[in-house]
């Protein structure tokens, strides 16, 4: 049964599922825990706010699940329920984690970057806390995940060379960048994301920029391409059009509860897990590092790798640069992706150690 194909596709999906899962699995293992610090006056200040003239996409997520009475007796009712919402946003999280990955990368690679997330500490200790935060992530979540797919759609909409398939490249940018901006809307803090789209615009530049000097150089200036390098761009401009506005339009008619981290640990606090994290997240950078570079040598586009691999880099180096005091939360994927990286490259070398020996004893 196991060694037919179908049933190497049955144990493949239920691997895959089974890693999909984790992450909840693992933030709600503490749900019937107590209160944390500021967990409850976090969800009665969102139940105020909602009740209020122009609630945030933040405070619609907690009140939606906490109910409507801001009194902490009410709330300390409701936190199971609240908590579980924050379980649930913690699986679309790394359900789009791992699509977007296995899109960019491939399964292996997302298998592993799901995994690295639910071992995460934002995700393992206080995974089940629902924030604002909490509903950043989702949004940059799904923002990330539509971003990797645009170079498909793009390339299937040269294809069939019509004005339906092109709609539907502009319907799919404005979604990218209205959930980045509803993403900021979240977590005003993390408002780098709005510049996510930017730098894939900037991606595309460069390389038509280098396809534009190409056919200049064949075709000494009898061909000028001005419609395929303006397509190659229009869908990032569209999408970093669309995060500015979504994030100006939301932040300006909406009120957002004041952030108190959760969890602004990136890395596990024990030094020996933390230095482990660290090694493998550098091999991964330099392993996605190697990948686009070497795929990208002609490239007129970005791909689907580049895009990850911004998304990947904006929120670390907002890390990098603010350092603690923010939620961790948001950046969790990013690091989630690289960890993942430096393990598939240490599983691969031990492969390849594995099956040298094999050859030599059998020779």
């Amino acid at each position: 049964m196991i060694g037919s194909r179908g049933g190497r596709s049955v144990v493949a999906a239920v691997i895959t599922l089974l890693a999909v899962l984790l992450p909840a699995l693992r933030a709600g293992a503490a749900i019937d825990g107590v209160p944390r610090d500021g967990e409850l006056a976090r969800v009665g200040a969102a139940i105020v706010a909602v009740q209020g003239p122009s609630p945030g996409p933040d405070a619609l997520l907690l009140a939606l699940f906490a109910g409507d009475d801001p009194a902490p007796l009410a709330v300390q009712r409701r936190l199971p329920v609240a908590r579980l919402a924050a379980v649930l946003a913690v699986f679309v999280c790394s359900a789009g984690l791992w699509l977007a990955v296995s899109v960019a990368l491939g399964r292996m690679h997302a298998l592993l970057a799901c995994v690295a997330y639910a071992f995460a500490p934002p995700v393992a200790v206080d995974g089940f806390v629902l924030r604002g935060e909490l509903a950043c992530a989702v949004f940059a979540a799904l923002a990330t995940l539509l971003l990797v797919l645009m170079p498909a759609r793009v390339r299937q909409a040269r294809r069939r060379r019509g004005p339906i398939a092109w709609s539907g490249i502009a319907l799919h940018a404005v979604a990218a960048g209205t959930a980045l901006g509803l993403a900021v809307a979240s977590a005003p803090e993390f408002g780098v994301w709005v510049f996510l789209p930017g730098l894939a615009m900037l991606v595309a530049v460069l390389g038509a920029a280098r396809a534009f000097v190409r056919v200049l150089r064949r075709f000494r200036g009898l061909v000028l391409p001005f419609q395929a390098v303006a397509l190659r761009i229009a869908p990032y401009v569209v999408t970093t059009l669309a995060s500015f506005a979504a994030a100006l339009f939301t932040l300006d008619r909406t009120l957002t509860t004041e952030s108190q981290s959760a969890q602004d640990a990136l890395l596990p606090a024990a030094p020996l897990l933390r230095g482990l994290w660290l090694a493998l997240a550098v091999l991964g950078a330099l392993r996605l590092g190697y990948v686009i570079a070497f795929s990208r040598r002609r490239a007129a586009s970005p791909d689907a790798r580049a895009l990850l691999a911004i998304a990947v880099a904006v929120p670390l180096v907002q890390r990098l640069a603010r350092g603690s005091g923010l939620d961790a939360m948001p950046a969790t994927a990013a690091l989630a992706v690289l960890v993942g990286e430096g393990a598939w490259l240490l599983a691969f070398a031990a492969a390849a150690r594995l099956s040298g020996f094999r050859r030599r004893a059998v020779v």
